[in-house]
């Protein structure tokens, strides 16, 4: 075969322009793929967010669980955040798994039982553009607190205790699938 074969250099002409249109990919100043972040953003914004606003005096572990109206807490459906101890108030997010759309939660406040102090300053369900603050008579009716854990919502003030030697402080919220349907379908 020559350089001169037709066959041949039709070919080679169509490697070459195969290889030299190959597009190169959006990149922001810093270099980053500009579809990266547009992905991340999606992912953020089609995620529910729930968002708690806290004093939390020492270092903790907090977590949440959900389930639909059918379902039960199971630990495939918990997200758990370590918290650095701070007298300042700290939001401590939980970002759901795309398609989770929860009925119930379950809002643990630690499991140091050395923690004093905790300060309970609000709670926000976020979706999208779309946010909703829970107000103190929402709180009320929605959220029943376990045995070990005393909890003023006007005043925000929060006292967790062990139980018969347990330490689990948390709310259990009634069905909030209104607040949940309404944020995702504005």
């Amino acid at each position: 075969m020559t350089m001169s074969n037709p066959k041949f250099l039709a070919v080679l002409a169509l490697c070459a322009l195969t290889f030299s249109c190959k597009e190169k990919e959006p990149q922001d100043n810093e270099g980053t793929k500009v579809e990266d972040q547009v992905e991340a953003t999606t992912k953020i914004e089609e995620q529910l967010i729930i968002e708690l606003s806290m004093v939390v005096p020492k270092d903790d572990k907090f977590q949440i669980l959900y389930r639909d109206l059918e379902g039960t807490f199971t630990p495939d459906r918990q997200i758990q955040k370590r918290v650095e101890g701070s007298n300042q108030v700290q939001k401590i997010q939980y970002v759901l798994d795309k398609y989770e759309y929860p009925s119930h939660l379950r809002l643990y406040f630690g499991m140091n039982p050395e923690q004093e102090n905790l300060q309970f300053r609000g709670l926000i369900l976020k979706y999208n553009d779309h946010i909703h603050e829970f107000t103190n008579d929402e709180l009320n009716r929605y959220f029943v607190p376990s045995k070990g854990l005393g909890i003023d919502f006007e005043n925000g003030k929060l006292e967790a205790e062990a139980v018969e030697g347990i330490y689990t402080p948390y709310l259990d919220s009634y069905n909030l699938s209104y607040f949940v349907n309404k944020l995702i379908l504005n």
